[in-house]
């Protein structure tokens, strides 16, 4: 097997590539193409260079989500894995889950913040759409966190 100067061999990254690209069949992907063709292409109107920088955005976005979460679990180390196992955790999350279901059914109100209006003027569009991208992130993180992981460990090993 040829090597690189780091060890890993060729057929590591062609597995990784592999790998990614198998990502973008998961079901955690499906509902963001209607949110990305929303996000960008209504913006995006004018031409296809201003298309293409918000698709800049909308991935830089994404990027620093995944940036942001492999750093936590790097530095937190096994403190990572073993705070989800706590009971109290769970209980919290589970909390969050009902009160989140509970407002989307109408069944309690809870006040939208002011930031997360919309607004009445029209702006430029990048900072909602590197928003979108981070929010999108969280939701992809489920189903590509295994190749992450995979991949973060060959580069650690």
């Amino acid at each position: 097997m040829v090597e690189n100067t780091f060890g890993v061999g060729i057929v590591h990254y062609l597995i990784s590539f592999l790998a990614g690209i198998g990502t973008s069949f998961t079901p955690c992907l499906f509902p963001l193409i209607p949110i990305t063709l929303v996000v960008i292409g209504a913006r995006a109107s004018q031409s296809r260079f201003r298309g293409f920088i918000l698709s800049l955005v909308y991935i830089l976005g994404i990027a620093i989500t995944y940036s942001f979460l492999g750093a936590t679990a790097a530095i937190t180390g096994r403190v990572f894995g073993t705070l989800f196992p706590a009971h109290i955790v769970n209980l919290i999350l589970g909390n969050i889950c009902i009160l989140a279901s509970l407002w989307i059914f109408g069944i309690i109100k809870i006040p939208t913040p002011a930031f997360l209006k919309k607004s009445k003027e029209k702006k430029n569009g990048f900072i909602g759409v590197f928003i979108m991208g981070i929010f999108s992130g969280l939701v992809i993180s489920p189903c590509v966190t295994p190749v992450l992981v995979s991949i973060l460990s060959i580069v650690a090993g």
